[in-house]
């Protein structure tokens, strides 16, 4: 029944139908008309249906695969040295080591670059600053920290990481489909009207810029480097330093971090709204479980990017 709720808000704000079609589509009125009626109202919005059903079955494999069981206690290779509060301090070092850079680019920008301010070029760049140095002090203290171990600890990028993000992928789509729509749903309740459909600053510039070459470094970074980025430190430092202060139990260490990755989305010159950080937050949740089922980075890092490359992909195709 809940699933069967979210489609239906699902359906209101799908981006292959106009609101106002689905307005007029699902009504109380069309719920009593014939089978005939349903039948070619089913037919003529199928992307709803498919998204409904493709949540029943992604619930009843987890449900069927007892996925939600997450294995407490004990410690992964490499960790037992350093305490939680370690591996918290690196995911600031990390945070902060963004926030560095962009401010280098931004430093650099009148004089090596020559650039325009908040122009296209401009924000790749200082994207690429950005994420470049925080990725580079990341990879130095993952080093330090697993001092070698050749399993990397839950660290490390191996092929059947990859596997097991694809069918991650494959099973979060739908649920944080349903949770974005049902958010949006409860929007419209709030305000009155429907939220952006866009509620990234990013992907507002993608889709407003399809034409401008810059575009295309801006997306790229969005869907290879900024995931990268973002699970080591929500996923590979803070979950991991969250899980030893809460004495090995997976499952707060995962709420904790997808809820801090979800405000972290609420920062900055152009906050997210409320309900597409919710939609964060879930799949958050979802990429945090997937990391302390397969202990593998590479994992969450794959579903991430799948994630990033649909949203850039919708964005650049509105």
């Amino acid at each position: 029944m809940f699933v069967l709720i979210v489609g239906w808000s699902a359906a209101r704000a799908s981006a292959s139908v106009t609101l106002e079609a689905w307005s007029v589509a699902v009504t109380p009125d069309l719920l009593a008309q014939t089978s005939t009626g349903l039948i070619e109202s089913v037919k003529a919005n199928w992307f709803f249906w498919v998204h409904v059903l493709w949540s029943l079955v992604s619930v009843f494999l987890i449900v069927k695969l007892r996925l939600l069981a997450l294995q407490g206690g004990g410690r992964r290779a490499g960790r037992e040295e350093y305490p939680w509060y370690i591996w918290v301090s690196c995911a600031l070092l990390v945070w902060f080591a963004a926030g560095i850079g962009a401010g280098i680019a931004l430093s650099l920008s009148g004089v090596s670059f020559g650039l325009r301010f908040g122009s296209i070029r401009a924000q790749a760049i200082q994207s690429l600053c950005a994420f470049g140095l925080s990725i580079l002090v990341a990879g130095i203290l993952l080093r330090l920290l697993m001092g070698g171990e050749k399993n990397k600890g839950g660290l490390g990028l191996h092929a059947q990481g990859a596997a097991h993000g694809l069918w991650g992928f494959l099973i979060l789509w739908p649920l944080v489909w349903c949770a974005g729509t049902l958010a949006a749903g409860v929007y419209k309740l709030v305000t009155g009207q429907w939220p952006e459909r866009l509620a990234h600053a990013t992907l507002a510039t993608l889709a407003n810029n399809p034409r401008d070459p810059w575009t295309m470094v801006l997306g790229a970074i969005a869907v290879f480097v900024a995931p990268l980025q973002e699970e080591i430190i929500y996923r590979g430092l803070l979950q991991t330093g969250l899980k030893r202060l809460l004495f090995g139990s997976p499952w707060p260490a995962v709420l904790v971090a997808s809820g801090l990755f979800a405000l972290a989305h609420r920062l900055g010159e152009h906050p997210m709204p409320w309900n597409a950080v919710a939609t964060v937050g879930v799949l958050g949740v979802g990429m945090g479980f997937l990391y302390e089922r397969t202990r593998s980075l590479l994992a969450p890092v794959v579903v991430h990017c799948l994630f990033n490359a649909a949203n850039v992909a919708l964005a650049l195709n509105m």
